[in-house]
């Protein structure tokens, strides 16, 4: 389980995290590849530019956010998905704290150094450093604050949604194949997370409850594992 927490927390810092420091990219020329292209016209580059336009400027005065999730993840293959619901929070620079409710109790924190997977049924707390959590070149840049999602990724129109944004990494990653982003047309703020990975399975994330700049103490952010757990230590190298 605990590989799973962390396989599906880069997926969140790479997207909710980067909206905090949004730019755009659109995908200027034909890109190959074995089965196919991805071909870009004007009419989809305007769209996507207006889009993260509009995407950007919703995420520019926030410092916060709260909100209510709906998870379902699909296995490989799977044609019934795993659902979850519960609270994150997230705060600038680059501090998350993901709390499931239901089906089950489990607690994900990112704060300044570590990030704790705690999961009170097993009465276990994974903690990782940053330094080593942080190992994709995508997710060290968003939490850096110095690079947006342009430098990573293709960027082109939902098929599906006209509010809807497809990420594609430029270069190869290991967690994630694609991403789509499906904003909310009142206020441009990310309403679902469609996120496909490399080994053929699906998560669908849904928002509610969207909380702009709540007071937030960063002591929301800090964890101490409570006594009688056991705690597992991840090598800082």
């Amino acid at each position: 389980m605990t590989g799973y927490c962390k396989k599906f927390l880069v997926f969140l810092f790479i997207v909710l995290l980067s909206s905090f420091f949004f730019t755009q990219k659109v995908i200027s020329k034909e890109i190959s590849s074995k089965k196919g292209y991805l071909v870009v016209t004007k009419k989809s580059n305007k769209k996507i530019t207006e889009l993260t336009k509009k995407l950007k400027q919703a995420y520019k005065n926030l410092n916060s956010l709260e909100a209510k999730f709906y998870q379902q993840t699909w296995a490989s293959g799977s044609t019934q998905p795993i659902e979850a619901q519960g609270t994150v929070w997230l705060k600038r620079p680059n501090l998350m704290r993901w709390q499931y409710d239901k089906p089950y109790k489990q607690l994900i924190v990112a704060g300044l150094r570590k990030v704790y997977i705690y999961q009170p049924e097993q009465q276990q707390v994974m903690v990782i450093p940053r330094n080593r959590f942080l190992t994709s070149q995508i997710t060290n840049a968003f939490f850096t604050g110095d690079l947006g999602l342009s430098h990573f990724f293709y960027l082109k129109p939902s098929k599906d949604s006209k509010y809807g944004i497809i990420l594609i990494p430029i270069r190869p990653e290991p967690q994630v194949k694609q991403i789509e982003i499906i904003l909310n047309p009142k206020n441009y703020l990310i309403k679902e997370l469609w996120i496909k990975d490399q080994m053929g399975g699906n998560t669908h994330i849904l928002f509610t409850h969207i909380i702009k700049n709540p007071k937030v103490s960063d002591k929301l952010f800090q964890f101490t594992p409570p006594k009688g757990v056991k705690v597992f230590n991840t090598p800082r190298d």
